[in-house]
């Protein structure tokens, strides 16, 4: 019974990609047309500048890379914070590297990607007798009886696509990484260690979108 509990364990664990709710969108997005956008794997949703062609730039650079939290999340510290934007800057510097950008413009203007990680939350899990979750269902349900309950991390991930002379947004993506299950309770600490798979598929979840950006007519 304990090797069955733990593969159902093993089974719900793990960075899920999901499209974000109406709450994760800031101010200045409620007068844009966000459409889903699913890029290979990856779901999302994005919009974009009518005519907004790769072409139109001479390079894709990186641009600014930030993290941020909510005050109250006393669950996550700053220096938490710091170190997972360092590392996703430094992966997303790397993978970029290896992006070739063709160019027929002569054009000195640059895409520039800014990469923001808006919130890192942990957020309930359980789930009602009610709902029919296969082997999820299982393990919350048996936290409830336990009187202990699973809890999601969820980053919400922003990419803009800024023009480097105006500094205009032109475009952004938008999308959610879910952690399931990492974190015991309220109280359960957000580490640097519980967010080391995460920097790994935001910065995966970044290059798929510039790939995507090439092909994009």
């Amino acid at each position: 019974m304990k090797i069955l509990m733990l593969s159902m364990m093993l089974a719900v664990t793990g960075c899920t990609n999901t499209l974000p709710t109406q709450a994760d969108y800031k101010p200045q997005d409620s007068y844009r047309h966000f459409s889903v956008e699913t890029i290979g794997k990856y779901k999302g949703v994005s919009w974009y500048d009518d005519g907004f062609k790769l072409d139109n730039y001479s390079a894709v650079e990186l641009g600014a890379v930030t993290a941020e939290r909510k005050v109250e999340q006393a669950y996550v510290s700053q220096n938490v914070v710091e170190t997972l934007r360092s590392e996703l800057e430094q992966l997303l510097r790397k993978q970029m590297g290896s992006l070739s950008v063709e160019s027929s413009t002569k054009s000195n203007q640059i895409l520039e990607i800014a990469v923001d990680v808006q919130n890192i939350e942990g957020v309930s899990g359980a789930v009602k007798p009610t709902d029919f979750i296969p082997i999820g269902a299982v393990i919350d349900l048996a936290k409830v009886v336990s009187g202990t309950r699973d809890r999601n991390l969820r980053l919400i991930v922003s990419v803009e696509l800024i023009e480097s002379e105006s500094q205009r947004v032109i475009g952004k993506r938008l999308f959610v990484i879910n952690d399931k299950g990492v974190l015991e309770n309220r109280d359960s600490e957000i580490t640097v260690k519980l967010l080391e798979p995460d920097v790994q598929e935001i910065s995966d979840n970044v290059s798929s979108f510039i790939r995507h950006l090439h092909q994009r007519k």
